[in-house]
């Protein structure tokens, strides 16, 4: 390799600049403390995330079992569990309210 003139290394440096490039050097451009105090009071703070629940020692309920055996199953099949207990719930206030009962909702 023969060494390179002063021309050469000038223009060796003067490489077409990438998109990436430009849109980095746009980005800088932009004041983004500005942005940030508008968008602060909307953001999310930390710390207000979903509360643990405690379970309880022991077996779960039979109720619990059978909703965690339905969690397991594919999306579809959730859905047709989910008409089923629909159509089960909605025949069961209709024979109830038939019957002059108060039914729970």
């Amino acid at each position: 390799m023969c060494q390179m003139s002063f021309s050469d290394f000038e223009y060796a440096g003067k490489r077409k600049q990438t998109r990436r490039e430009r849109f980095l050097a746009e980005m800088e451009q932009v004041a983004w403390s500005g942005l940030v105090a508008l968008i602060e009071p909307h953001y999310p703070k930390a710390g207000g995330g979903r509360k643990t629940t405690v379970r309880k020692r022991g077996p779960a309920p039979k109720w619990q079992q059978q909703l965690e055996a339905i969690d397991q199953l594919p999306k579809t099949q959730q859905k047709f569990v989910a008409q089923m207990l629909d159509a089960l719930i909605a025949q069961a206030t209709t024979k109830a309210s038939s019957e002059g009962r108060e039914v729970l909702q």
